[in-house]
C-alpha cells in the first residue's frame, strides 16, 4: 500500500515537472499570461489564440547570461511561435505587471507607421508592420547598455530574434542581449541598446539591511528618550541615523516589491536621504572640530538651524536637479551617460554608467575626504593639547576625555572610509576580483545601523542614563 502511494506521488511530480516548462521553446520567446483567463483550452492574447500546449508554469526568471532567479509561479506562453516577435525597451518605473509598459509606445508607433524587414530562415526578406504583423515584447532596461543608432540599411533582423548590426562587420546580438527604442524624429533609423553587463547583487543584503534598520530605530528611540544625549552633536547624530533608517526602509521595501507603483518616488527619496546622510556626517565632523578649537562653544539654537539648512537643503537642491535632468532627457537613449536614470534600471539611481560620478559618487567622495581630513586634523590637535596640558583649557581637556566625543569621531572617519570604498568599487565594478575584495567595506556600510547601535547604545554609560531616566532623579536624603 505504501509503495503504491509513493508511486502515485512520483508520477504526479514527474507529470508536474513535464508541464512546468514549454518543450522546445526559448524562455525569451515567452510572455506572461497569468492575467488571461482560460477559454476552451486556449488563451486569447492580442487577437491571437494560444493553444494550451504552448503554455507552461514557470517558477523562475531567466537572465541574459543564462542564470535564473526564483520568482512566484506564473503561466507563460510561447507567443513567438505564432508570430514574429520584436523586443522594445521599457524603463523600470513604467513596467507594469504581465510584462506590459505604460510609456505610450503603441501610440508613438502609430504616428510613424513603422515597418521592419525580417530575414526569414529560407533567406528571403519579409516586410512586417509592427502593430499587426508582429508581437511587441517589452523588456526592462538593463545595466551598462551600449546605445547604437542604426539606419534601415545598417542592420538585419532575423526570424529567430537575432539582430545583426552593420552586416559588413558581422556584429550579431542574440535576442536576450538587446532591446530596441524608436527614434520618433527619424522613422528610418532605430536605437538598439546592447546588454553588455548583468550585475550580481551581494548575498544577504536584505537580511543585513533589515537588522540595520532595527538598530537605527532603537538608537533614535534611546536618543529621543534621554535628554542628556540631545545636545547639538546628538541632534546631528539623530538626523544622520534617521537618514540611514529611511534608506534601509526603502531597500527592504524594494526587496518585497512594495514600490512597484511608486518606483521613481522611492528612487528619488532614497537618493535624497543617501546624500543627506553624508552631509550630516560632514556636519558632525565640523562640529567635533569646532568643539576642540573654540574655547567658548555656546550651543545656540540657530547653530542647529544652520546645520539643518545645510544638511537637508543641499541634498534637496541636488535631488531637484537630478529630477530635472531625468525629465528633460527621458526619451533620449543617447543621453544615458548623462542622466541620473532614477527608475530607469531599478528604483534607484544608475550606479553603473559614469554619470553616477556626477550625481552620486562625486559628491560622496568629496564629503568622505572632508571627513577623513577633518579626522586627521582633529587627532593632530588632540595630540598637541595632550602634549601641552598647561596651555589647553579645561573645556578642551574635558571634551577629549568624553567617550561619546571619541565615538562620534570614530564613526565619522569609519563612514568616510567606507564612502571612499564605495567610490573605488564604482571604478573597479567590471573587475570581479576587486569587487569581491571590496565587499567587506561595502557590507560594513550596509550594516552601519548595527555598528551605530553597538557603539552608542550597548555601553555602560548609556544603560546608566536609561535607568536614571526610568527611575527618575534621585532625591537627597534629609539630614537627621
Amino acid at each position: 500500500m505504501l509503495l503504491n502511494i509513493l508511486a502515485i506521488i512520483l508520477v504526479f511530480v514527474i507529470s508536474s515537472q513535464s508541464e512546468a516548462v514549454i518543450p522546445g521553446c526559448d524562455y525569451f520567446d515567452t510572455v506572461d499570461i497569468s492575467h488571461i483567463p482560460k477559454l476552451n483550452d486556449s488563451y486569447a492574447y492580442e487577437e491571437l489564440i494560444i493553444p494550451a500546449h504552448l503554455t507552461g508554469l514557470y517558477t523562475f526568471r531567466q537572465l541574459a547570461d543564462g542564470s535564473q532567479e526564483p520568482v512566484k509561479s506564473h503561466l507563460r506562453a510561447c507567443i513567438c511561435k505564432l508570430k514574429p516577435c520584436i523586443r522594445f525597451c521599457c524603463p523600470r518605473n513604467k513596467m507594469m505587471p504581465n510584462s506590459r509598459c505604460s510609456d505610450g509606445l503603441t501610440e508613438n508607433l502609430k504616428r510613424i507607421n513603422p515597418y521592419l524587414k525580417i530575414t526569414l530562415e529560407d533567406g528571403t526578406i519579409g516586410k512586417y508592420y509592427l502593430l499587426t504583423d508582429m508581437i511587441v515584447l517589452r523588456y526592462e532596461f538593463r545595466y551598462c547598455e551600449k546605445v547604437v543608432s542604426v539606419q534601415e540599411d545598417q542592420y538585419k533582423l532575423y526570424e529567430n530574434g537575432s539582430f545583426m548590426i552593420k552586416p559588413d562587420v558581422n556584429w550579431t546580438l542574440s535576442k536576450q542581449w538587446y532591446c530596441l527604442h524608436p527614434r520618433l524624429e527619424d522613422p528610418n533609423s532605430i536605437w538598439i541598446l546592447e546588454h553588455v553587463y548583468i550585475p550580481k547583487s551581494m548575498p544577504a543584503v536584505p537580511q543585513v539591511g533589515t537588522i540595520s534598520m532595527v538598530g537605527c530605530i532603537l538608537t533614535i528611540a534611546v536618543y529621543l528618550y534621554i535628554k542628556k544625549l540631545r545636545n547639538l552633536l546628538g541632534k546631528c547624530f539623530i538626523c544622520y541615523v534617521f537618514c540611514k533608517f529611511v534608506q534601509y526602509l526603502i531597500w527592504a521595501g524594494g526587496d518585497l516589491n512594495l514600490w512597484n507603483n511608486i518606483c521613481s518616488l522611492a528612487g528619488y527619496t532614497n537618493y535624497f536621504f543617501a546624500l543627506a546622510s553624508h552631509f550630516w556626517l560632514s556636519v558632525m565632523s565640523h562640529q567635533i572640530w569646532k568643539n576642540l578649537r573654540l574655547i567658548n562653544r555656546d550651543e545656540r539654537s540657530y547653530h542647529f538651524l544652520i546645520y539643518n539648512i545645510y544638511g537637508w537643503g543641499t541634498p534637496a537642491i541636488m535631488t531637484a536637479i537630478t529630477y530635472l535632468v531625468d525629465w528633460a532627457w527621458e526619451d533620449r537613449p543617447d543621453k544615458l551617460n548623462w542622466i541620473p536614470g532614477v527608475g530607469l534600471y531599478r528604483c534607484w539611481i544608475n550606479t553603473y554608467d559614469w554619470s553616477a560620478m556626477i550625481y552620486l559618487y562625486g559628491p560622496m567622495l568629496i564629503l568622505s575626504l572632508f571627513n577623513v581630513v577633518t579626522f586627521i586634523l582633529t587627532v593632530n590637535h588632540i595630540m598637541k593639547i595632550k602634549s601641552s596640558v598647561k596651555s589647553s583649557t579645561q573645556q578642551q581637556r574635558k571634551c577629549i576625555q568624553n567617550n561619546d566625543f571619541l565615538l562620534y569621531l570614530r564613526l565619522s572617519v569609519m563612514m568616510g572610509v567606507t564612502g571612499i570604498s564605495e567610490v573605488i568599487t564604482y571604478f573597479v565594478k567590471r573587475h570581479k576580483f576587486w569587487r569581491q575584495v571590496l565587499r567587506v567595506p561595502n557590507f560594513f556600510h550596509l550594516g552601519s545601523g548595527i555598528v551605530v547601535f553597538v557603539l552608542f547604545i550597548l555601553k555602560r554609560s548609556t544603560f546608566q542614563m536609561i535607568m536614571e531616566r526610568i527611575s527618575g532623579p534621585r532625591r537627597q536624603q534629609p539630614a537627621s
